[in-house]
Order: C-alpha cells, then sequence, then structure tokens
C-alpha cells in the first residue's frame, strides 16, 4: 500500500487557480486571487480562463489547454475554482499528457473528481478533497474548516481524523481495523466513469462517497449501478460523506439516508460508515484521496503524506 507523497505549502508557494468545468462571475475569480494573495501565496491565472460556453467555463479545447498549462506550469499547487460540469469531458486529452516532472498538489470537490480520480490513479499523484476556491474566497465556509485546510496544505497537520462515525451494517459493527488507499469523491461523477477507461479502481481501496440534491431513487440507482458493475468487488470500505438535498417533490422529505442504509444492508460483506464531514455541506473539512487511511474503532484516520 504505496502513499502518495506531496511537498507542503509554505508562504510564497505558487498557486495555479483552474477551472474545468462551469463558469463564475468575473469578480468572484478576483475575490479568489486576491484571498490566496492575502494568505500569503503567488498566484497565477491563465488569461481567457473564464469565456463561457454553453454548460462550461470555456469551450472543451480551451479548457484543456489551460489544465495543460496549470499541470504543466512551476505551481506548487493547483485549486479549481468551481465545480458544476465538464471536468469529464477533457478527459480523452488528459490521458494523452505525459505525466509532468514536477508535481503539484490538486485541490477541489464535485465536479473535479474525475480530476482526481485520474491523478491518484495515472500519475500517483496526491489530491485533497477540499472546498473549491470560490466558496473560501466568498466567506462561504466556518473558520475551523478553512483552518484545517491551510493547515494540511502547508504540512501543520499531518494527518486527519473524522471520529464518531456510525456503522451502517454488521460487518461494519464488527471491524476491528481496515486499512487501504482512500479514493473517491462526488457519487454521480464517480459514477459517469463506469464502463469507460477512466473507470475507478477499487480493490484493496477504502471508498469515499459525497453527493449533493439528488433524490432517494437517484442514489439507489447509482447505488446499484457501481454493485452490478462490479466496483464494489473487493473493495475494503465504503465512508458516505454530505449527503444534503434530495427533498421529495411530493412530501418534503428526503429519502436518501433510507436509500443508503438499504444499500448496507444489502451488502452485508463490505462494512460500510456514515459520518464523514466532507462533502457539499457548509463544513467541508479536508480530506486527502490517494493517502493511506484506516477505521479504527468508528475513526477513519488519513495520512496526509506530506514531507
Amino acid at each position: 500500500m504505496s502513499q502518495h507523497k506531496w511537498k507542503k505549502l509554505d508562504f510564497g508557494s505558487k498557486i495555479e487557480i483552474v477551472a474545468p468545468a462551469s463558469s463564475t462571475k468575473p469578480e468572484v475569480l478576483q475575490k479568489s486571487i486576491d484571498y490566496l494573495k492575502l494568505k500569503g501565496f503567488r498566484v497565477h491565472v491563465n488569461e481567457g480562463i473564464l469565456n463561457p460556453y454553453l454548460f462550461h467555463a470555456s469551450p472543451d479545447q480551451e479548457r484543456f489547454q489551460f489544465l495543460k498549462a496549470a499541470l504543466n506550469s512551476d505551481a506548487d499547487a493547483i485549486w479549481a475554482i468551481r465545480g458544476g460540469y465538464g471536468s469529464n469531458r477533457l478527459l480523452p486529452e488528459l490521458v494523452k499528457l505525459k505525466k509532468p516532472k514536477k508535481q503539484k498538489i490538486f485541490i477541489g470537490i464535485s465536479d473535479v473528481t474525475s480530476l482526481h480520480l485520474f491523478l491518484n490513479e495515472k500519475w500517483k499523484w496526491p489530491t485533497l478533497h477540499a472546498s473549491l476556491l470560490d466558496r473560501l474566497a466568498q466567506d462561504k465556509l466556518p473558520i475551523e474548516a478553512v483552518e484545517e485546510t491551510f493547515s494540511v496544505l502547508m504540512g501543520k497537520t499531518k494527518q486527519v481524523s473524522f471520529d464518531g462515525l456510525k456503522p451502517l451494517n454488521v460487518k461494519a459493527e464488527k471491524a476491528k481495523l481496515i486499512s487501504g488507499i482512500i479514493v473517491g469523491g462526488n457519487l454521480m461523477t464517480l459514477q459517469s466513469t463506469l464502463g469507460t477507461p477512466y473507470q475507478i479502481k477499487s480493490p484493496g481501496k477504502i471508498l469515499f462517497l459525497e453527493e449533493i440534491d439528488e433524490r432517494g431513487y437517484r442514489i439507489d440507482r447509482m447505488l446499484t449501478h457501481l454493485k452490478q458493475s462490479q466496483v464494489l468487488k473487493n473493495l475494503k470500505a465504503i465512508v458516505f460523506g454530505h449527503f444534503i438535498g434530495g427533498i421529495e417533490p411530493d412530501s418534503k422529505t428526503s429519502k436518501v439516508w433510507e436509500a443508503i442504509h438499504r444499500f448496507a444492508q444489502e451488502n452485508p460483506s463490505l462494512p460500510m460508515w456514515t459520518g464523514v464531514e466532507s462533502g457539499h455541506d457548509v463544513h467541508i473539512r479536508p480530506l486527502p484521496l490517494g493517502a493511506k487511511a484506516k477505521i479504527s474503532k468508528n475513526s477513519l484516520i488519513i495520512s496526509t503524506g506530506v514531507s
């Protein structure tokens, strides 16, 4: 079980801002630049990354060229300004790239799960499932989450612990120690890789999942697809993060957790837990991906791999 190592950021480290999926307002981009500079970092943004086209920040080829430039740059980190939709459309060109000599830590959530999977599995780069830059710049996170995110990035925090997880089946209740590399992210984005050359490779892994605004039957359909595609085969465990929204239009209640609980019961040989504070909710804690993790006494402990 190998850990994807990475070098901590320091004041003066260079951060590249990318928009591989949906667009945002120019003033939000400027706020993001100013925010990182106030934190003591050097910032670079390729001119023209916001040239809205259909669902995206810019046309596919432009977004790919901007991402390629960031990956090949001298930056120390790459931070996605927004999720939305579109990162998966860049994968066919991304796989053609030669792995850059300088490794960088990639940061973001949601649609950029596509890039987390690619970087973790193809290039063996570490990534950080943490707030998108636009949310930070617009002061949408509690101070504790902000401080922990930068503590991880700057190497002050060597491991991230999620305590008080709740077992979802008997296998989890009886588990003593489970170890593996943790991968995953947004459920729908991850599901979209199934049947493609970019499909998640799960044997021996701990799978983290989160989602937003998907109703119970849709969550059930996605989880069932994971099972039927054999992704769960030889998986060590599943840990569920934030699953918010997904309200039923007729009852104004949610059936999301009913779907998740049923899924856990229908797969009794695979231990599953809920309670990981990471995803689309306000309090999003940083979660290293492509990292060594262990589950013990209902706690998920992840090594950052920072040096």
